[in-house]
């Protein structure tokens, strides 16, 4: 049974971090005399009350596998995936030791770009792999472009939906926590926010679809009464309404491969603590899309039907990207827009 053996190193750093940089070169031209005030941020590091340092940290482990290591992965990769959990196991024994809550295990994508590997026979001093040199990931701080104008003007478009209390917002960002924790590394935030994504989207959806039918009476018994679940509302409420295949036991749908990949795992967290792999936290991502791609193209086929949901969930570049915004389509559009902040408002209070 192979085993880790592990060892960090503090490798002290002689100047400050370099995100100081941007904050003291601004400062010198908000407020006069601050570098000749004495705290010119070339000659006096800012105190940080502790030493400057970064971890490295050093690992050996036997190269060899274990009965549960995949045989088809390289020998290098499974040593390094058994040392990272080691320092991880490490680092919530400590965190629950200190009762730190801010100390939490490091995922491969937080990590520096870079490793270097050597091995050595366990019965020799010499290395027969001199140190190399591995790429880790790619995470290098790399400066955005600026936003172009467009961008902008839709900014301001957003900002006065979110003040207008547009009902789809909250499904859209707990889509971007999930990709966020994705590329954080932190799987199971991942799962759980592409799961809760698509039961608000889906929620949301009936709401908006039951009150433009005149049926905003209906929806507190349909939401609140706790013999009818989601699920139940799955089977019974959708299909009817925009047509398409609404078989959340299906993986061949969009609404079943969500279920299974994002839902399904997001039970397995919530219920066993299971800690979801990579691998699950993208395709659970990949099915709240699918997900939120079929819903829109129901919409779509049923915008004369549903026209406030349609332009609430698409928007106009929505409608124009599918190209249904026809003279029909404009005249219904013209006719339900003075109507659109009552019916925001309907939806938040249903």
């Amino acid at each position: 049974m192979p085993f880790v053996q592990l060892r960090a190193w503090q490798v002290k750093r002689e100047t400050r971090p370099p995100h100081f940089d941007g904050v003291f070169t601004v400062a010198k031209d908000l407020f006069p005399g601050f570098e000749a005030g004495g705290s010119d941020s070339s000659e006096i590091p800012p105190d940080l009350g502790h030493e400057n340092y970064e971890t490295v940290i050093e690992a050996v482990t036997q190269g060899a596998r274990t009965g549960d290591d995949d045989p088809s992965r390289p020998i290098g990769t499974v040593c390094f995936d058994r040392a990272l959990t080691a320092m991880n196991e490490v680092i919530e024994a400590l965190a629950g030791a200190a009762g730190d809550r801010d100390l939490a295990p490091v995922p491969r994508e937080r990590l520096g770009p870079i490793a270097i590997m050597a091995t050595r026979p366990v019965d020799e001093t010499a290395f027969d792999l001199r140190p190399a040199l591995y790429f880790l990931n790619w995470n290098v701080d790399a400066p955005g472009g600026p936003f172009d104008e467009e961008t902008l003007s839709r900014t301001i478009v957003f900002l006065s939906a979110a003040r207008q209390g547009q009902p789809f917002l909250t499904y859209l960002r707990l889509a971007r926590r999930a990709s966020a924790a994705l590329n954080a590394g932190d799987y199971i935030v991942a799962v759980l926010m592409a799961a809760a994504s698509g039961e608000v989207l889906l929620n949301t959806l009936l709401r908006g679809l039951m009150i433009e039918e005149g049926d905003i009476a209906d929806i507190a018994a349909l939401f609140n009464d706790p013999r009818v679940g989601f699920v139940s509302r799955l089977r019974s409420q959708y299909a009817s309404r925009l047509g398409g295949r609404w078989d959340h036991e299906e993986p061949g749908t969009a609404l079943g491969h969500w279920e299974q990949s994002a839902r399904g795992i997001r039970h397995k967290v919530i219920h066993t603590g299971y800690p979801p792999t990579m691998d699950e936290a993208v395709e659970a991502l990949h099915g709240a899309e699918l997900l939120e791609t079929f819903i829109k193209d129901r919409l779509v086929a049923k915008r004369y039907t549903y026209p406030k949901t349609a332009l609430t969930l698409l928007g106009l570049p929505g409608m124009r990207k599918r190209g249904v915004l026809n003279a029909r389509m404009a005249r219904v559009i013209a006719q339900v827009e003075p109507e659109m902040a009552a019916f925001w408002a309907d939806i938040a209070r249903a």
